[in-house]
């Protein structure tokens, strides 16, 4: 009797694992891209809005004098940020007294808010300060809100927080994340 040529079922059930692992390493590989992109996309979002509030307040320096600086409001721990003016106070003249000091409301009201956006599903915002003597990073806890604004007409950077603020951009198991940076000269930088 003559053997048939053909494959066995162990080569087959080997090649059908081999699938599936295969199938397996790609499924997972594919959803930390989609993960990765989510997370690029976000930060230059933010990185962009933050851009946009420095460019509003050379813009509006001599077109609008009830603006007194433009900012984004963060909430940490939260999906959502706010691009906002700060409004000159109804008991000053003028925001910026001749000492150079800063005298806006220094605070985000909602009705300052000249735009909302959210973070996509499954990110969130957390908020560190860096210590540049002990280089030290303190969190801020979650639901601390943290104000950064640009204050004409030299554009300097004000923020409710010491600077540099550390913006981590994560996913809630913490697995990936992006950082933008703002640092006391105003410059935003990210990792």
């Amino acid at each position: 009797m003559k053997k048939k040529g053909g494959s066995t079922i162990i080569e087959m059930l080997v090649v059908i694992a081999i699938i599936g692992i295969l199938s397996g390493m790609t499924l997972i590989y594919n959803r930390s891209g989609a993960e990765q992109l989510k997370l690029f996309k976000e930060e230059a979002m933010v990185v962009g809005l933050l851009n946009r509030a420095r460019a509003l307040a050379a813009e509006k320096y001599n077109k609008s004098p009830d603006s007194c600086a433009f900012g984004i409001h963060f909430t940490a721990g939260s999906l959502d940020f706010s691009l906002f003016q700060d409004l000159k106070s109804s008991t000053k003249k003028f925001c910026k007294e001749f000492d150079g000091t800063y005298n806006g409301s220094f605070t985000y009201n909602s009705g300052e808010s000249i735009q909302d956006f959210a973070l996509e599903k499954g990110l969130i915002f957390e908020i560190s300060i860096s210590s540049n003597l002990a280089g030290t990073q303190t969190q801020i806890a979650a639901g601390g809100m943290v104000d950064i604004m640009f204050v004409p007409p030299e554009l300097g950077v004000v923020s409710t927080v010491a600077l540099p603020v550390n913006l981590k951009i994560s996913t809630p198991a913490g697995g990936n994340s992006k950082t933008v940076i703002i640092n006391d000269t105003g410059q935003i930088s990210t990792q």
